[in-house]
């Protein structure tokens, strides 16, 4: 199965409509279309929401599996701690947070320690 084909049989699977789907991962219903159509394919960002809505692997998506690897508990993912699984949600959804996880993540630790020590000087004169 090509990428298109597994989506289009995934959210029927779900018994959705494009729209639904789309409102759900953050697209336009037209773009829904033009995946499933082969018109079109979405970048990684957008893999990702699909096989984490879908509960499947990239992999299993783009046709280059036919193990479903249905993820039973995102909790799982995060281990059991409500501050990663906090911490790992918004970088899903804040992309400027996402940024200086980025930035920041290949930094030595001395300079991290500089960063946090800006950025609490922000937040001091800010309140």
């Amino acid at each position: 199965m090509t990428f298109s084909q597994r989506l289009k049989y995934l959210r029927k699977e779900k018994d959705i409509y494009q729209k639904e789907l789309a409102q759900n991962i953050g697209v336009s219903r037209s773009t829904i279309t033009l995946y499933e159509s082969g018109s079109r394919k979405p970048n990684l960002e957008t893999l990702e929401k699909l096989a984490d809505y879908f509960g499947v692997s990239i992999d299993y998506l783009l046709g280059k599996s036919n193990e479903r690897e249905v993820i039973e508990s995102k909790e799982l993912l995060y281990f059991d701690d409500p501050e990663v699984v906090d911490i790992c949600e918004q970088l899903k959804t804040r992309k400027d947070l996402k940024i200086i996880f980025n930035e920041c993540k290949d930094l030595k630790p001395a300079t991290i320690k500089q960063i946090i020590n800006i950025i609490r000087t922000f937040k001091q004169n800010k309140g």
